[in-house]
Order: C-alpha cells, then structure tokens, then sequence
C-alpha cells in the first residue's frame, strides 16, 4: 500500500451505491413523488434567479428558518448540513477524540460505523435482538461498561424499519453520561410520536438528525439538520465549513419547507402503504422468509439464507427493479408508487413460484 495513505484509510470499504439503470428504484429509500404545482413553479423561478457567481449563505439563515417554522424548532438550535452525512461527521469532529469509544448499534445505518472509523474513535457494536429491537436497559448497561464517549441510531431504524416512542429515547437519553444522538431520517413517515426534537433543545447531551432527502424527497440536494442545545449547535457550525450548502440547495430546501404541511401528510401516506407492502410481501413468502414490521417508508426481509437473497435481488435487477441486499440474506425494499410496487409484487410472485 502507498506509504502516504494512512492505515485507517487503508482499512476502510468504500461505500459503493448501485448507480446501474432500473426502470424501478426500490433500494435507497427515496421517495418515488417529485414535487409539483406552486412548489415546483417556485423552484424553477429560485433556478432562474441564481446568482451563481455569489458564494452562498454561510449560516442558510433562510433555509434554518424555513425548518424551524415547520417543525416548531428555535433558530439557535438549528444546524443546517450537506446531507445527515455531513453533520454525522462534523458530530464526531467536533466532539470525539482519538481511542473514544462510540457505541453503534446492529443492524442500523452503515455510515455511523464508517465516520466514526475515520475520526479514529473505538467502535462498540451493540447486537440488537432476534426481532431486531433495541433493548435500552441492556444499551445503558454496554455504555456505562465501556465508559462510551456517544452513541447514535436511527429512529425508525434503516434497515429494519422499527420505531421507537418518544417517551423510551427521552427516558434513555436521561438515563447516560454520553451523546446521544438520534437520527430521525425517517420520522415523517412514522404515525407514532417518536420525535425528541424539543428535549434536545433543553438537554446537554441528546442531537436530533433530521433531512429532506426522504419524505420531502429532496435527496440530490443534499440538506440535512441537526437539532441540539445552543452550546453543542455552536460548536458544529465552528467545524463545519464556511460555505458548505449551496445557494441552490438553501433555496429549494426553503421552499420545499413551506410545503411541509402537505409533504408530511403525503409521507404518512407513504408510511400506511409501506405497511400495505409488507401485509403482501407476507402473503407471498409465507413461512419461508420473516417480513418485519415496519414505521417507515420501506420493508425488512429475512429470506433465511444468502444465496436465495442474491437470486431474488439478481433476478429483479432482470426485471428492472433495484431492491437492496444487505447482510447476506435481508432484502430491504423501498415502498415506491402503487404502480411501482404492483410490479414489484408481480415480478417477485414470478420468482418466488
């Protein structure tokens, strides 16, 4: 290996999305509406009016505002990103250092283990139960074991899609001497109240992730948020880079923001026919996969063995459907549009028969 590139990096896998054309795209979670009527008039004028010589925004003043009225947010709390990924990664920055131990749980979002490799932090896996759930009894006892300096997951989970209320992270998040972050990527799509966004305003230590990437279906744009105390929110906008959100990018998501109303309605809806999906997906495999629950906008399959995994997410590629494989023998399946998912369960029927 080339001596100047250092061994952590050596180390790591590079993360490696399917970009091969499907007709159908079922594997990462996005949301199969664009935007239309006043929304997309607005952001085809904000397009127009783009000074692309000017750098942009380096607070998104308007972008933070435009999310703090729609989700009932103070401005000071909020730190705008490029992407959750982004603010994941000035998180562990700004607030870990070198041998700290990060506590992640398994199965959840890949990322979080790979940022927090980078910033050179000792990472605790936390095994999740047969049904996949967390107990926070047993993730309290592993933290205070391991002296852990933050722990992080998301909620409702990616991949396995189980939400947890907000009552049980509040309790939890009171319970620890560490960050805790919870990444509510998929919270809209949710019917239960699993939100903590006003108790991470008022504690020291809880961070509440949140992006437009999913119901807002804004993911080329690449905005997310943290929401935390004013202390820790100023320390990520002192790491993060002075222009780090495009001027293009600030006014889409701001005007995406003042659709939120109808965006959160619509994603519910997406979150009643994820659960329509997996009722069919059930009746399809029968006794010879686990369909898991699901508070999100897609599904989580356990087809009991790797090969019959692969065959199934192969042959659906056949049939220009994009699902996602993980760990071997799960299947992760995004809810698409009735037309989509229709086809879906019809070419599944085919293989499966």
């Amino acid at each position: 290996m080339n001596k100047y590139i250092p061994e952590k990096i050596g180390a790591l896998e590079e993360y490696r999305p399917d970009t091969s054309y499907r007709k159908i795209r079922l594997d990462a979670n996005e949301s199969p509406f664009l935007m239309t009527g006043k929304v997309k008039e607005a952001a085809e004028k904000a397009a127009s009016d783009l000074l692309s010589n000017r750098y942009p925004d380096p607070y998104a003043k308007k972008l933070i505002s435009a999310f703090s009225e729609a989700y009932g947010a103070e401005y000071d709390n909020v730190v705008a990103g490029n992407g959750s990924d982004e603010l994941i990664s000035l998180i562990f920055t700004a607030f870990v250092n070198p041998g700290d131990k990060i506590v992640v749980t398994a199965p959840d979002f890949s990322m979080y283990a790979f940022y927090a490799e980078l910033c050179g932090a000792e990472i605790v896996k936390y095994r999740k139960n047969d049904a996949n759930e967390i107990d926070f009894n047993e993730l309290e006892e592993l933290i205070k074991k391991e002296n852990a300096k933050l722990v992080i997951f998301s909620n409702p989970c990616n991949p396995t899609g189980r939400a947890y209320p907000a009552t049980t992270v509040a309790k939890f998040a009171s319970s620890v001497d560490c960050i805790v972050i919870s990444d509510e990527a998929y919270g809209e799509f949710c019917e239960k109240n699993i939100t903590v966004m006003d108790l991470a305003a008022k504690r020291e230590n809880l961070i509440v992730l949140k992006t437009l990437s999913k119901a807002f279906g804004m993911a080329s744009l690449r905005v997310g948020f943290a929401v935390t105390n004013t202390e820790m929110a100023s320390a990520l906008r002192k790491v993060k880079s002075p222009y780090n959100l495009s001027t293009f990018s600030q006014d889409m998501g701001a005007i995406a923001l003042s659709a939120a109303r109808d965006v959160f309605r619509v994603a519910r809806d997406i979150g009643r026919r994820a659960k329509l999906l997996k009722t069919e997906l059930e009746m399809l495999f029968g006794d010879t996969a686990k369909v898991f629950d699901t508070d999100a906008n897609f599904v989580f399959i356990d087809v009991l063995d790797d090969e019959r995994a692969k065959n199934i997410q192969l042959s659906l590629a056949e049939a220009s459907i994009a699902i996602r494989r993980m760990n071997g023998r799960f299947l992760r399946i995004t809810c698409g549009s009735p037309e989509e998912n229709t086809c879906l369960i019809e070419a599944l029927a085919k293989i499966i028969s």
